[in-house]
C-alpha cells in the first residue's frame, strides 16, 4: 500500500478523489471529480450519507441489548458482551491501519482496479493475521479472566475478522472511487442484517454462540452485498 500510496500522489501535494472518468462507466456510479465546490459539495453529502447510515447501529443496538439482555442470564450476557467487545476492538484496530491509505490509494491511481486489488489483498492478510492471532490468544485470555467458555466464544467470533477486514476493503474501494450513496447503503445493511440475524437465531433457542454465529453470518451477507456492488 505505501508504494502505491507514494506512486499515486500528486506533485503539488493533494489527493485527487477518482478523478478518471473511467470510473462512471466501468462503476455504473457517479464519480467525485476534485473541481471546485462541487467537488466538496458530493464530499459533504456522501460524507453525511455515511454517518447516518452508521449512526444505525445506535437503535439497531439497543433493540438487540434489550432483546438479549432478556434471553440470556446477567453472567451470559456479560460474557456476550465482553467477547464482542474484544472482537471489536481488534477488528476496527486492524481496519484503522489501513483506512487513510487505501482510500488514497485508489482515489490517486489512474485506474481503480489494480489499485483495489492491492487493497482487497492487504485487508484479506490483515484479516487472516488477526484471525490467527485471535484463535491462539483466546485460550490465555480465558485463563486471565477466568472465564473458561470465552475461549470457545472467541473463536467461534474470530471467523468474523477476516470476513469484516475483506468488507471493509471493498467500503473503502467505494469511498476511493467516489461511491459514497453505495457505501452508505452497505453500512446500512450490515447493521440491520446483525440485528436481524441475532434475533432469529437467539429465538431459534441458539445461546451466545447463536448470538455470536449471527454476526458472523451477518459479515458473510454484508460481504456478499459489497461484492455485487464493486468487484475490486
Amino acid at each position: 500500500l505505501r508504494d502505491w500510496c507514494r506512486r499515486g500522489v500528486r506533485e503539488d501535494g493533494r489527493v485527487r478523489v477518482a478523478s478518471h472518468a473511467a470510473h462512471a462507466a466501468t462503476v455504473g456510479d457517479d464519480v467525485v471529480t476534485a473541481s471546485g465546490t462541487s467537488a466538496t459539495r458530493e464530499v459533504f453529502r456522501g460524507s453525511t450519507r455515511v454517518f447516518v447510515a452508521e449512526a444505525l447501529a445506535l437503535p439497531t443496538g439497543l433493540i438487540t441489548a434489550a432483546f438479549l439482555a432478556r434471553h440470556f442470564q446477567p453472567d451470559g450476557y456479560g460474557l456476550f458482551t465482553l467477547t464482542m467487545a474484544i472482537v471489536a476492538w481488534l477488528e476496527w484496530t486492524l481496519a484503522s491501519l489501513f483506512a487513510r491509505a487505501a482510500v488514497k490509494v485508489v482515489a490517486d491511481a489512474p485506474d481503480w482496479r489494480p489499485a483495489g486489488a492491492v487493497v482487497l489483498r492487504t485487508y484479506a492478510a490483515g484479516g487472516v493475521v488477526g484471525f490467527g492471532a485471535l484463535w491462539i490468544a483466546a485460550g490465555p485470555l480465558a485463563a486471565l479472566m477466568h472465564e473458561p467458555t470465552l475461549a470457545r466464544h472467541l473463536r467461534v467470533l474470530a471467523l468474523d475478522v477476516p470476513l469484516f477486514m475483506l468488507a471493509q476493503a471493498h467500503q473503502q474501494v467505494l469511498v476511493g472511487t467516489g461511491q459514497y450513496s453505495r457505501r452508505a447503503g452497505i453500512a446500512a445493511f450490515r447493521w440491520v442484517s446483525r440485528m436481524v440475524f441475532v434475533l432469529v437465531l437467539v429465538s431459534a433457542g441458539l445461546s451466545i454462540d447463536g448470538a455470536l454465529a449471527a454476526v458472523v453470518v451477518a459479515s458473510l451477507v454484508e460481504l456478499a452485498a459489497a461484492r455485487r456492488v464493486v468487484r475490486p
